[in-house]
């Protein structure tokens, strides 16, 4: 596995593993579901950058009619994504007790985070799905080399 891969999957790993934890937040604190939740989100950024040339490269292309059903759906998947995140971080912000202290909108924006993190969270799984084969490979790798 090259270089880039290793680091992609690195921050993927992580990023898992820091969703799992915002989920209940009283796991940890709710400074730290604030300040964690902003991370995680610029670093949900860094992945769209490692992955901007397949952005770019299906974007072109997403009328295309050769282009496979399935490279379709994950365009989609990951634009819903995207929207689904920001909505997540947005409202988290509007929200803040701890950090920002704006709290405005009341059970309108706290609605909007629950659903927009519940929604991510269905659209996480399913992005990770269409990944499977690359995944199985990754860990098949992994399993050899630590052999």
């Amino acid at each position: 596995m090259n270089v880039k891969n290793t680091v992609k999957l690195t921050l993927d790993v992580i990023m898992l593993l820091i969703v799992a934890l915002l989920y209940e937040k009283r796991v940890i604190s709710m400074s730290f579901h604030e300040i964690v939740g902003l991370g995680v989100f610029f670093l949900f950024l860094i992945h769209l950058v490692f992955n901007q040339r397949w952005i770019k490269h299906v974007s072109k292309r997403i009328l295309d009619k050769t282009l496979p059903t399935k490279t379709k759906l994950g365009y989609v998947i990951n634009a819903l994504l995207v929207i689904s995140w920001a909505l997540v971080s947005i409202s988290g912000v509007l929200i803040s007790k701890v950090v920002f202290h704006i709290n405005v909108g009341g059970m309108l924006w706290k609605t909007v985070h629950y659903t927009s993190a519940a929604v991510s969270l269905i659209l996480l799984g399913i992005h990770l799905g269409l990944h499977g084969p690359w995944l199985k490979g990754i860990v098949s790798i992994g399993a050899l080399w630590m052999k």
